[in-house]
């Protein structure tokens, strides 16, 4: 039988399509919805800076837990519900303290999904993990269309009320799908020989996650104010929404052509090259504006400081934490980037946006952004692997 038979392509697929469809009518559209409830701008960023806060909290949680007890699929499975069903709880009148304790629980369970299912997916795929980007390409297609529909469905006629409504009906998609996905033929996976501490203490390690935190920590001026900063230079609510779908059409070019480039590069100078090109995104965007070609043009490069920078980082972590510490790691690499990195790029970004001004905001995120290029070529050392 050809293995690649084996593989429960549609499944995987369809699940990233739909679980990053999910963010896609939540991260551009939940802070109108809560608006148009009434409340107020500080609790909103309150509010929308939880997701942060549980993706550092999430591999202390969970990492035991998948590591001793259940097996993936049976995790992501009841993590698929349990977002599902807390969600729900939003559809009955809410105060601020509900809704607070609502989205910590599940933005904690809604966190450790993807960690998980991408070590899941890694498994199924065995060998042939250069097929990881073709697969995950599929998140990025449904984030996209997810963007696209419900900005139609909320200008047409659909009320900015019904927006958890249709949230909901996308978890429930979720979570119908994960029964789908099939546990991994190996589901015991060896026992690591070493500590997860003794694994994260070594120096390519270490400094890896750290390089992690500063290439999202470079990101969380974008993803908190672009939209602003368009807006105050004259960009259309159109162009606006163009330019962040360019950005996400750069990226799935980039997940269809990775597995050749993996190639032939290591994955460690994929890693180091992603983040000095992201480097060079942040420090244009902040001189080059007003300039519509190069918008365009630092718009494509999210394909190398998310697109290729992620591919690489997953890889990293299977590489590096093998056996019964390959969950915990991807749920640490979420953690400490997008979590804890991401989190104190958009707090650093709101405190330096007045008295920097935007140019510098994003001159300093570049510079951060080539300091994280810099102690990855340095700590990774001979990280070679491919």
């Amino acid at each position: 039988m050809n293995p690649d038979t084996r593989i429960p392509h549609v499944s995987l697929s369809g699940f990233y399509l739909l679980y990053f469809a999910v963010l896609g009518a939540f991260v551009p559209y939940w802070s109108l919805y809560l608006e148009a409830q009434g409340v107020s701008p500080a609790w909103i960023g309150l509010v929308l800076a939880i997701p942060g806060l549980t993706k550092i909290l999430v591999p202390f949680i969970w990492g035991q837990i998948t590591h001793r007890h259940l097996q993936l699929f049976a995790v992501i499975r009841a993590a698929s519900l349990f977002s599902l069903m807390i969600f729900a709880v939003l559809l009955w009148p809410w105060d601020m303290a509900a809704l607070v304790s609502v989205m910590f629980a599940y933005t904690l369970f809604q966190g450790i999904i993807m960690p998980l299912f991408d070590t899941l997916t890694l498994e199924h795929l065995d060998g042939d993990s250069h097929r990881y980007a073709r697969i995950r390409v599929w998140g990025s297609i449904g984030f996209i269309v997810a963007v696209m529909a419900t900005g139609e469905l909320l200008h047409t006629w659909l009320p900015v009320s019904g927006l958890p409504y249709l949230i909901l009906l996308l978890l429930g998609s979720v979570w119908v799908v994960s029964l789908t996905v099939p546990a991994h033929a190996a589901s015991h996976p060896h026992q690591s020989d070493q500590s997860l501490l003794h694994v994260v203490r070594r120096r390519e390690v270490a400094t890896f996650l750290l390089a992690c935190l500063l290439l999202q920590f470079g990101h969380g001026p974008y993803y908190a104010f672009f939209s602003i900063y368009l807006d105050a230079h004259g960009y259309s609510r159109r162009d606006i929404g163009s330019l962040w779908s360019l950005g996400v059409l750069a990226e799935i070019l980039l997940f269809l052509l990775i597995p050749a480039i993996l190639a032939r590069f290591s994955l460690r100078t994929v890693f180091v090259t992603s983040l000095v090109l992201g480097g060079l995104r942040w420090c244009l965007l902040g001189w080059a504006i007003d300039v519509p070609f190069m918008i365009l043009l630092i718009q494509c490069l999210h394909a190398a400081s998310f697109g290729s920078a992620h591919v690489a980082a997953v890889h990293l972590v299977q590489h590096h934490f093998r056996g019964t510490h390959h969950a915990t790691g991807q749920a640490l690499y979420g953690s400490v980037s997008f979590g804890l990195g991401g989190m104190l790029g958009s707090l650093a970004a709101g405190y330096f946006w007045v008295p920097l001004g935007a140019s510098g905001v994003y001159t300093l995120a570049g510079i951060v952004s080539f300091a994280g290029a810099w102690l990855a070529a340095w700590g990774m050392g001979k990280t070679d692997s491919r």
